[in-house]
């Protein structure tokens, strides 16, 4: 019974042997890894040298003012400008921060053990699901560079940023008429005045379905025929989406006429008229 007691407990004793030297295998590789990534114990900061240039960053297609969706693809390239000292540069972090969005989001960064340093970088990013109105996005890009003495490394960075700005338009105008009813008009000569919501790259209207006629804005829609019409205003924005008014529909009739009796004729018929009565008033005093 004794025998048995004590061979499990040499198992047991010989398995917590084995696990502690594959713990210390383990830990002996992490450290030799740690320090053929980053073999310096202390991290001193310095001023770049007078010839270092930040980092540039780019963009292609080249960004518009303004678009007809709520969805932009470009490809977003930073790249390191060459020292002429001899300095290890590479690229340190690249992210980017839109304005309707809470968190910035990062594009690459580098750390001691997340593998090889790169002096260039290019991905293709989309931007998706935009609220409508304007916006801007900024992007930043730092390089690190610096030198190693003995057991420390002596490191700068350098921190650039762009920042691009863009209108996202995925609506017509409204366009609203405001002198013209659907009633009748006792004249020839109509106002045309209306409303838009929005900044307009062009104005037209459309009287009888005929073809649009430009202008710069409220208008009189002059010499029109006795008769029903109909008239629309047509607006374009800078995203070239077109708005309509609605259709007003009126019509126009000539204006009632009235006799008219010549001045002359009625002064000489006035003189009579009151030459007569005169010449009855006379006669009945008389008598």
């Amino acid at each position: 019974m004794l025998r048995v007691i004590w061979q499990r407990k040499k198992k047991s004793h010989t398995i917590a042997l084995v696990l502690a030297l594959l713990l210390l295998v383990s830990i002996t590789s992490l450290f030799v890894n740690s320090a053929k990534s980053n073999p310096y114990l202390y991290i001193k900061d310095i001023s770049p040298p007078s010839d270092t240039k930040p980092p540039t960053i780019s963009f292609s297609p080249e960004i518009t003012n303004n678009y007809a969706q709520n969805e932009i693809s470009l490809t977003l390239n930073v790249s390191i400008p060459e020292l002429k000292a001899k300095y290890d540069l590479h690229l340190r972090y690249i992210r980017y921060q839109t304005d309707w969005e809470d968190n910035f989001v990062t594009a690459y960064h580098y750390g001691p053990g997340s593998g090889l340093t790169i002096t260039d970088f290019s991905d293709d990013l989309t931007f998706a699901e935009i609220p409508e109105g304007s916006h801007n996005v900024t992007f930043s890009a730092c390089v690190e560079g610096g030198y190693g003495d003995g057991i420390t490394y002596y490191a700068f960075y350098l921190v650039s940023s762009e920042t691009i700005y863009f209108t996202v338009d995925i609506t017509a105008p409204i366009v609203s008429i405001l002198s013209i009813e659907n009633r009748t008009y006792e004249t020839s000569d109509i106002p045309l005045n209306f409303t838009i919501n929005e900044s307009a790259t062009q104005v037209s209207y459309s009287l009888d379905g005929l073809d649009n006629v430009t202008i710069a804005g409220n208008t009189t829609l002059a010499g029109l025929s006795a008769g029903v019409h109909n008239v629309t205003v047509y607006a374009w924005d800078i995203a070239g989406h077109i708005g309509a008014s609605e259709i007003i529909t009126f019509t126009t009739v000539e204006p009632e006429t009235f006799p008219v009796v010549p001045v002359a004729a009625a002064s000489v018929g006035s003189i009579i008229i009151v030459a007569a009565a005169l010449l009855v008033y006379f006669k009945k005093r008389k008598h």
